[in-house]
């Protein structure tokens, strides 16, 4: 079994000849097993060791002891150093646990050091830790995903994250460290705080379970890995699925509403983190609001509030990730006669200008004008309330709204119509919704100007 301890950690490392690998060195028992067995895997091998010690500043003059051990013992393996203090009480979040603050302090860190290049880093995390950690996310509702969110590799915000000790408990990484002479550790005393998650279940629930059923600690590791194999099936299907929403503001209903149940929290995770810049995880009533809301086939616009602020908004056909607030009304001037190209609003518009007179390729998203009678810009605005507009083929002005209204826009739509004016403030398009009648297309027009929306 010592033996299959360096393995690990040097099958876990093969690929990465000629890398600098780093480990998160603790300076307990775990992180120290792998401190030796990284140093035993790579001898011989072109693979550069960095260990990480993150001292956070809650334990007072003995997290100060334990750096300062971490750092002599790294400088008696010839093995590279680097500390950091993360003051974790002083920058804790509202609400937030210090378990959870020293996490989150610890990952800024890390995407801080990785920020200019690919980090791969080693976790001492054992068996041990993957059992207690299905138990917590197992209590707090975790899907198969959440429950094996402890792995042997994946990637978080662009780090590779390897663990090669899953399969083994702490009393062996204790057994190979006392084999190599080891004998002394760093020990937090907080581990014994049962006011802790993990360690309530650490100090009392799993010994209990191994008492009446020796054999659960292999076989919940054997579960673990077995759920694994299963999470990873699943989300593969669901970044598949994911292509189709993933950076779009405006999502289609039906998309959503298509979904198996087991893909769409995964889907969903993936659309909002990627709209709202930051790590966003469902939980299990935002799943069921959304659910459903995707049922109510009124047609009536819904908001199902999101955990930190914003919504997803779902009207008519329409899904999309509203942060309470409409667009900007600013206002641009395009000067069609020397820009070709022309963006506001998020979309892109392009001007071909034609001799003579052209009839042909209006729709909702083109439009054609006499050149000659446009104004020298054309004012870009979004609309405004009591807007009107003489649509084409008419001579009479209608309410903007109330063309609104007959085309059933969403409510995302309504909010993102844009409209082009003269600089009298008269509408000559409304792209994807009305052309006017304003400088139209005569017999004896002399230049057509063809404006559309690009893709």
């Amino acid at each position: 079994m010592v033996e299959d301890i360096v393995k690990a950690v040097a099958d876990c490392l093969k690929k990465f000849s000629g890398k600098t690998v780093y480990i998160g060195f603790s300076g307990g028992a775990d992180s120290t097993a792998l401190l030796f067995a990284a140093r035993e895997a790579t001898r011989g091998h072109d693979v550069n060791l960095t260990a990480i010690h993150f001292e956070h500043g809650i334990r007072g003059s003995d997290s100060l002891s334990d750096a300062d051990w971490a750092g002599k013992l790294c400088e008696k393996l010839d093995v590279s150093y680097l500390q950091f203090s993360l003051d974790t009480l002083d920058n804790s979040l509202p609400g937030e646990n210090i378990e959870a603050a020293a996490r989150r302090l610890r990952l800024t860190k890390l995407k801080e050091i990785a920020a200019d290049k690919k980090m791969i880093i080693l976790f001492g995390h054992h068996g041990d830790d993957r059992i207690e950690n299905m138990f917590i996310r197992l209590c707090r509702g975790a899907n198969v995903s959440g429950i094996t969110s402890l792995r042997e590799s994946n990637v978080l915000d662009g780090m590779t994250v390897l663990r090669p000790f899953l399969q083994f408990t702490k009393q062996e990484l204790i057994e190979f460290l006392k084999d190599r002479g080891v004998l002394f550790w760093c020990t937090d005393k907080t581990n014994f705080d049962e006011d802790y998650t993990r360690n309530f279940f650490r100090k009392r629930i799993i010994p209990d379970i191994k008492q009446q059923l020796p054999t659960s600690v292999s076989g919940l590791v054997k579960a673990a890995k077995a759920l694994e194999i299963d999470a990873r099936f699943i989300e593969r299907q669901a970044e598949k699925e994911a292509c189709e929403v993933v950076g779009m503001e405006v999502t289609s209903r039906q998309i959503w509403a298509a979904l198996d149940d087991a893909l769409l929290p995964r889907v969903l995770r993936k659309w909002l983190s990627s709209l709202r810049k930051n790590e966003f995880i469902p939980d299990y009533d935002l799943i069921i609001r959304l659910k459903d809301a995707l049922k109510n086939e009124t047609g009536m616009q819904q908001l199902v509030p999101l955990r930190g602020g914003g919504f997803i908004r779902l009207h008519r056909d329409i899904v999309n990730y509203f942060t309470g607030s409409a667009p900007s009304k600013t206002e641009k001037l395009w000067d069609w006669q020397r820009q070709e190209f022309f963006k506001y609003g998020g979309e892109k518009f392009q001007i071909l200008l034609s001799d003579g007179a052209v009839y042909t390729g209006v729709n909702d998203f083109s439009a054609i004008f006499d050149a000659d009678d446009l104004p020298e810009k054309i004012l870009v605005t979004r609309r405004n309330d009591g807007d009107r507009i003489i649509p084409f083929g008419s001579q009479s002005p209608q309410k903007l709204k109330k063309i609104i209204i007959d085309r059933k826009l969403s409510a995302y739509q309504k909010e993102r119509v844009i409209v082009m004016r003269n600089m009298d403030g008269e509408i000559l398009w409304i792209p994807g919704v009305r052309h006017s009648s304003l400088a139209s297309v005569t017999p004896r027009t002399g230049r057509t100007a063809y404006i559309r929306m690009l893709d």
